[in-house]
């Protein structure tokens, strides 16, 4: 095989044959002729001597980007018969349809002809021109066959991965990186002749710019994918700059590519080598910044350009042209394209984690918040119920002072009905609190129920006494209940309040009618039913009507609406007597509230009872008065001393027991008194001692024939006493946890003397307490003369 090179392109066949030429015709005895990118024409000439047996060859052009190829084959008249294709024709136009350039020779054994192989391209100039019998030849294309369909089917694989992976986890890197392999895949489909074949065969005009299109489609992909994937944005934000104006510039190349294909090719391959280097350089800044799934992307693009380079080295001529050098460039994408895939994993790996930790972060945020939302809940709760039981005191002082300035005959009946509006008004208000209190004690199962039989019928009447005393509306309150129900077992105030309020409601959202009670006995409980004719509860209502300050959206235009705690409270009590309750309602109709108390079959505690630990106590503080008389100038029936240091308190007292009669006299230290009092009422909270030692000095005052017996109420806020401890708490050498740890060096014989002392005198003491909130020690003395001689000391 001789060439020859035509650098202007100007010789025809003639010129070729006349002779002239033959000594510019050069031997190579190389591999396969490769002369780089070359505007010339190269002339092939080729002598086959057929000493064969097989008349019919094909000859094989395996570089399909070629532009124009023209084998000229001698005739018997001395001429030849020009076969012309390339991809500026249509694919129709080759004798053989295969992806590369084929040719079919006719020489009988024996004979010698000369062909000559006209090639023009203005890419790469490579003639790998090989003569191949026809069974070497369909091997040869089957085998090229089956590893191209590999590699292009890893790719179609890895692109459904890929696209799977983006629309189920949402990251744009595997979009972009989607875009980027379909990219490569095209342009070695084209630059391998297969896309000609079989896409667009009769488009030669596209075909031939095919190739740079799409890599020109790849460099705009491998930059957004770098953006994306490295997040340069953050790691480089120079090269971030510098990438976008890149991507800008690749459409414009594709515009030029349009117009003047040989300045294209220049400017994109120039563009090419641009973002071979931005993309290294921006892998390599992000690793050294510590971004680990950098590494995995470098090591891919390195591979490739690897690959890239040693195809373009050897489609300029600077390399033999073999297997490896041709197909380096898709060997080299095949293993880009795996470590891409690892460098995408490990990225989504460190999101995982990076999410796995925000979510942990999150949840013990949520957490922590949830626990100071607990606390301070809690603490909102405490601070209501410690508010409304401090409250308590000067709304009975306040209810107290009107209630004796309205009994008293001075006071004309204007004052007295202002006074009765403000009774009216510290009742409802005093109500509020009780049910505020009894929803915190619910709340945190402090609830204490006395369960005793209690005959329903009984109760009932005395319910409906006191609702009816304030109804101002025609509404009849009928008690049904019979007879001979079963006594219930239920704590009687708890099941009082439990019926007041159920009694209360229908009567507030009844304008006229009938408020029915009914009870029905079962196996062990009676159910008791309260039936209204009032406005009834909407279905959307009935959902959430046991919810604390839940109230009826149809209540909304009423006079007098509740706080919404009433039916929670009542739902509450009632299970925790061990019943149920219900609500049937017709809107505008009326309704029926119905729940069941077991029947009574003996006493019995229902709750567990909570106490408190005095001895961790000191009161502090004093009143701020020692001592008054008071008197209204008549003959006393009864002398009555009042130790108490809140002033509300005592005046009440003073405002009640005054006008019968009583002399009184107050202070806050009754210890320091001898005289003879008829009754002592002794409320002392901030005396500085001990119960013990208090109940010793109070036995020492009362030295007196007249006082029969002293009922004593010492009470702390301090923190309580377990409740393991309660049932220990008198019993001698007993003392709390903290004693046994050495944080308290009392001895645990007080409480058990001081029991001893109250129960040798006819007495008796017991405890209240509460976790957290303080505990009162109660107890009872007799003081009969034989009692106060000899051994009182």
């Amino acid at each position: 095989m001789e060439l020859l090179e035509d650098k202007d392109s100007t010789w025809d066949i003639k010129d070729v044959v006349s002779g002239s030429l033959d000594d510019q015709f050069f031997r190579y005895d190389g591999n396969v002729p490769s002369y780089g990118y070359k505007s010339s024409t190269y002339w092939i000439r080729m002598t086959f001597d057929n000493r064969s047996s097989i008349d019919e060859w094909l000859l094989e052009v395996a570089y399909p980007p070629h532009d124009l190829v023209s084998l000229y084959t001698p005739t018997q008249d001395g001429g030849f018969r020009l076969s012309k294709t390339g991809d500026l024709l249509p694919f129709s136009s080759r004798e053989i349809h295969h992806r590369n350039f084929i040719y079919k020779l006719e020489a009988p054994p024996g004979e010698v002809k000369t062909y000559f192989l006209k090639v023009k391209s203005d890419g790469s100039m490579q003639l790998p021109v090989t003569l191949w019998s026809g069974e070497e030849f369909y091997q040869k294309s089957l085998l090229e066959y089956i590893l191209l369909g590999l590699y292009f089917g890893f790719g179609l694989i890895m692109i459904i991965y890929n696209l799977f992976l983006y629309g189920s986890l949402r990251v744009s890197s595997y979009l972009w990186y989607v875009l980027f392999i379909l990219s490569i895949m095209l342009v070695h489909f084209t630059l391998n002749g297969l896309s000609y074949q079989y896409i667009w065969p009769e488009m030669p005009w596209w075909n031939n710019r095919a190739i740079l299109f799409f890599m020109a489609g790849a460099n705009i992909s491998a930059l957004i994918f770098t953006k994306s994937f490295l997040n340069t944005k953050v790691y480089t934000p120079k090269l971030h700059k510098l990438i976008n104006w890149y991507v800008l510039l690749q459409p414009i190349l594709i515009g030029i590519l349009l117009v003047d294909y040989e300045t294209a090719l220049n400017l994109i391959m120039v563009a090419t080598i641009g973002v071979i280097g931005i993309v290294t350089s921006a892998a390599v800044l992000c690793w050294k910044k510590g971004y680990q799934p950098s590494k995995y992307f470098f090591f891919g693009w390195i591979t490739f350009l690897i690959g890239v380079a040693v195809s373009s080295f050897a489609d300029m001529g600077l390399i033999p042209i073999t297997f490896v050098t041709k197909y380096a460039s898709q060997l080299g994408s095949g293993a880009e394209i795996i470590l891409f895939s690892l460098a995408l994993a490990e990225k989504i790996k460190r999101l995982r984690l990076e999410k796995e930790s925000a979510e942990q972060n999150a949840r013990k945020s949520q957490e922590l918040s949830v626990k100071h939302l607990k606390q301070a809940n809690q603490i909102k709760d405490e601070f209501l119920a410690n508010t409304s039981h401090e409250f308590r005191t000067p709304l009975h002082g306040i209810i107290g002072i009107a209630e004796s300035l309205r009994d008293t005959e001075e006071v004309d009946e204007r004052i007295k009905h202002n006074l009765s509006l403000i009774i009216s008004s510290g009742s409802r208000l005093t109500h509020l609190i009780n049910d505020l209190l009894d929803a915190s004690k619910l709340k945190y199962h402090e609830m204490d129920l006395e369960i005793d039989s209690v005959k329903l019928k009984d109760l009932a009447e005395v319910t409906i006494a006191v609702s009816s005393a304030s109804v101002n509306k025609p509404i009849t309150i009928k008690n049904l209940i019979p007879d001979t129900v079963p006594p219930v077992a239920a704590d009687k105030n708890r099941l009082q309040q439990i019926m007041y309020n159920l009694i209360g409601n229908a009567m507030k959202y009844t304008d006229m009618g009938d408020v029915v009670l009914s009870a029905e006995a079962e196996e062990k409980k009676i159910t008791v039913s309260i039936k209204d004719s009032g406005i009834g509860i909407s279905e959307v209502d009935m959902e959430n009507i046991f919810d604390s300050f839940k109230r009826g959206t149809n209540l909304l235009d009423r006079a007098s609406v509740g706080t919404g705690l009433g039916l929670s409270i009542t739902k509450q009590l009632v299970e925790l007597h061990g019943g149920e309750i219900t609500i049937q309602s017709i809107l505008g109709e009326g309704t029926t509230v119905s729940f069941s108390i077991p029947i009574y079959e003996g006493r019995k505690h229902l709750t567990q009872q909570i106490i408190r630990n005095p001895l961790e106590n000191l009161l502090s503080g004093e009143s701020n008065y020692d001592i008054a008389v008071h008197t209204n100038g008549e003959v006393s029936p009864g002398k009555i001393l009042i130790a108490d240091d809140e002033s509300v308190n005592v005046h009440v007292l003073l405002s009640h027991l005054s006008i019968a009669g009583y002399e009184l006299e107050v202070t806050n230290n009754a210890i320091r008194y001898t005289k003879k009092f008829g009754l002592i009422a002794i409320d002392i909270k901030r005396t500085k001692v001990l119960p013990e030692l208090l109940f010793n000095e109070i036995l020492s005052f009362s030295q007196t024939e007249e006082v029969s017996f002293l009922q004593v109420s010492i009470s702390d806020s301090g923190k309580g006493i377990s409740v393991d401890s309660i049932s220990h708490i008198f019993e001698r050498f007993y003392r709390e946890e903290k004693a046994r740890t050495g944080q308290d060096t009392n001895t645990g014989l007080g409480l058990s003397i001081t029991k001893e002392i109250i129960e040798c005198h006819q007495g008796h003491i017991w405890v209240e307490s509460k976790i957290g909130e303080g505990s009162i020690f109660h107890f009872i003395l007799p003081l009969n003369p034989e009692d106060q001689k000899g051994e009182r000391s």
